[in-house]
């Protein structure tokens, strides 16, 4: 007869063994409460209206800007910064990869520093992979001081998200269209 794995939960006085399943099952529900959490802190803090959609899809390495449903800034997004009548950020690109003949997908970003402006007020998108042409555009729309970016969030999010691609064996995956 197989053996049945049990995980002791003290509270205060009272201890409760929970089975592996129910272990997985709080676990989800404690990881889902946070993400949702996470979300919607985002939104708020941000001012994100229901036209643009600062949007968490499934993982923090693919973050992304969508107005109706349409993908108007790819992931993944670094640091945001909203100000009136636009969105302005920094991005490292994503690439969306099928993996093990379908049975795996995956999301890698690279290391190529983007920034972009978004205007709420015309739908322009200007991206620019030269930080002095995106400070030019700042300041020709005069925007320069009010806009506040953490740009070594470059480093900090290749740093914490990019150990995981030497665990993938990338030469069973196909690059697909995002």
């Amino acid at each position: 007869m197989g053996r049945v794995l049990h995980s002791k939960l003290s509270i205060g006085t009272r201890t409760l063994i929970l089975s592996k399943t129910r272990r997985y099952i709080l676990w989800v529900s404690v990881i889902g409460i946070l993400v949702g959490s996470v979300f919607m802190f985002v939104r708020k803090e941000l001012g994100l209206n229901g036209d643009y959609v600062y949007y968490i899809f499934n993982r923090p390495n693919n973050l992304h800007i969508s107005k109706d449903g349409k993908i108007i800034i790819k992931a993944t997004i670094v640091d945001l910064h909203h100000i009136s009548g636009y969105y302005v950020g920094l991005r490292l690109p994503a690439e969306y990869y099928e993996c093990d003949e379908g049975g795996s997908y995956k999301v890698r970003i690279r290391n190529e520093k983007r920034y972009f402006i978004l205007s709420t007020d015309t739908g322009t998108v200007f991206d620019y992979g030269s930080q002095t042409e995106f400070v030019d555009k700042l300041k020709e729309l005069e925007i320069d001081t009010t806009v506040n970016l953490d740009y070594s969030q470059f480093k900090t999010s290749w740093k914490y998200l990019s150990p995981s691609y030497k665990d993938t064996y990338w030469a069973s995956c196909k690059e697909i269209a995002r």
